[in-house]
């Protein structure tokens, strides 16, 4: 019994060490953990410190660290917002190229569709750097080729368009290299040529981005991809297919052209023009253009807003580099859009850039104003609550910012003069009328008829601002 107890206190005393001695293990584990990440920590707040053109050096020590700055480095990439420094986020995506560890694709797969052309550059060449030489054909590396030849396309010759192909030079191991580092037709030519001969390498079809889809339909590669493209409805191709249809007239034969205007009028409920001998082919999609404009100043879901928002951003980016009529006639647009999708300055985006801010921002203080006025008139409001809600309407419309807002409360505004007796509410009916047309509007005076006046102003109106006279109609 005696030699029993002995050792079974032996036992007791040895688990009893072991234990202290896996929990001082445990306890250190711990601590060097804590220490690599604040290690990782540090090195990423030397490289945020680091002015732009010296943080090669500051990368290289994070590398140094190896696989406990992947994950910090995934998630620096993945919080990104585009106020922030782009050039510290496309040395961490350099990183994790360096790095290689194929971890990090769902997060550069992502970066893809960054507004930053410097970020999607290099999401896509890193991209190729963490699979090059890797040999996978599963349904991952598949879904890599498919994003970045959509990527080629959607862009094409754009400098993404460049990252997506030394991307796909690199991962599929192909004998041909982007020259000068350009897109070119030769190389547009040749990674065709490859993908259409090693389908192997991408998913099925129904599982491809819609820039690619919208390839195959062009080059006429069966329903499948056409079908899918409409069922998905992207906003984001109508730009790629109207720049396709005015190609040269000798490019698009009549087939394709009502093929792809038919997706254009599936993609956005907005009928695209036979060609018909109504009119150049430019002036078709010149005129669809206006009509799907007119159209999505109607759509106020989230889906249409962030669609003309990214639009917005995409083209002041584009007149920074290269200022052009065409391109402040686009800015203006998509503004205009989305002074009349969105509601008051709580809806622009947090991660709106500065300009866009700007651009937006004091329009959308006087709609929410004039909103604020116009939700209290009704044929019951008293005569004097009238009078101060419209003296509020009045000043917002004194300034320019009102007045480019005011008019999507035309309709409205003119629904409550036809129907008003009070000399003093009509003349600041009339006024604010005018203002905003900047047509004259007198409603107060005496004699008037006023169901005239209204009609006359409002012809007038449709003759010379149709911009206004929609919400007249509506």
């Amino acid at each position: 019994m005696i030699i029993h107890r002995k050792l079974a206190g032996c036992i007791l005393l040895a688990a009893l060490v072991l234990s202290a001695q896996a929990g001082i293990a445990q306890e250190n584990g711990s601590e060097e953990d804590a220490d690599s990440a604040n290690e990782v920590q540090t090195a990423l707040q030397e490289l945020r410190d680091t002015p732009s053109y010296e943080r090669a050096e500051k990368r290289r020590d994070l590398v140094q660290l190896d696989q406990q700055a992947v994950q910090p480095l995934m998630q620096e990439v993945s919080d990104y917002k585009q106020i922030q420094d782009s050039n510290y986020i496309t040395n961490c995506i350099i990183a994790l190229g360096e790095l290689g560890d194929t971890a990090a694709t769902d997060v550069l797969l992502k970066a893809l569709e960054s507004q930053n052309k410097q970020i999607v550059y290099q999401a896509a060449v890193t991209l190729g750097d963490v699979w090059e030489g890797k040999q996978n054909t599963g349904e991952q590396i598949k879904n890599v080729n498919a994003q970045l030849l959509g990527l080629f396309y959607r862009n094409y010759p754009d400098m993404e368009a460049l990252g997506a192909a030394i991307g796909l030079v690199k991962i599929n191991g192909l004998n041909f290299r982007p020259q000068d580092m350009a897109v070119s037709d030769a190389l547009r030519a040749n990674i065709e040529q490859w993908w259409k001969a090693n389908n192997r390498v991408l998913p099925p079809v129904n599982a491809q981005p819609w820039p690619l889809l919208l390839q195959r339909v062009i080059a006429g590669q069966g329903d499948t991809a056409r079908q899918t493209l409409i069922s998905r409805k992207p906003l984001a191709a109508i730009e790629n297919l109207t720049k396709h249809l005015a190609r040269p007239e000798g490019e698009i034969s009549q087939s394709q052209w009502q093929d792809l205007g038919g997706i254009l009028t599936q993609i956005t409920g907005v009928p695209f023009p036979p060609n018909g001998g109504q009119g150049s082919r430019q002036d078709l999609i010149k005129k669809w253009k206006q009509n799907w404009y007119l159209a999505l100043r109607q759509r106020t879901d989230q889906k249409h807003i962030t669609y003309a928002w990214t639009k917005l951003e995409e083209k002041v980016r584009q007149i920074k580099m290269n200022p052009s009529e065409n391109l402040t006639a686009q800015i203006q647009t998509y503004r205009d859009i989305l002074l009349t999708q969105m509601r008051g300055p709580d809806d622009i985006p947090a991660d709106a850039s500065d300009e866009v801010v700007r651009l937006l921002e004091t329009p959308l203080e006087k709609k929410e104003q004039i909103a604020a006025a116009m939700s209290e008139l009704d044929q019951s409001t008293p005569d004097y609550e009238k009078i101060e809600k419209l003296h509020r309407i009045q000043d917002a419309v004194g300034e320019r910012e009102g007045r480019e807002v005011a008019g999507q409360f035309l309709g409205d505004i003119t629904e409550l003069a036809r129907a008003e007796q009070n000399r003093d509410v009509l003349t600041l009916l009339s006024n604010i009328m005018s203002r905003i047309s900047g047509i004259p509007c007198d409603l107060g005076s005496e004699g008037v008829d006023r169901s005239q006046a209204i009609s006359e102003w409002a012809d007038l109106v449709r003759q010379n601002r149709p911009d206004l006279y929609q919400f007249i109609q509506s």
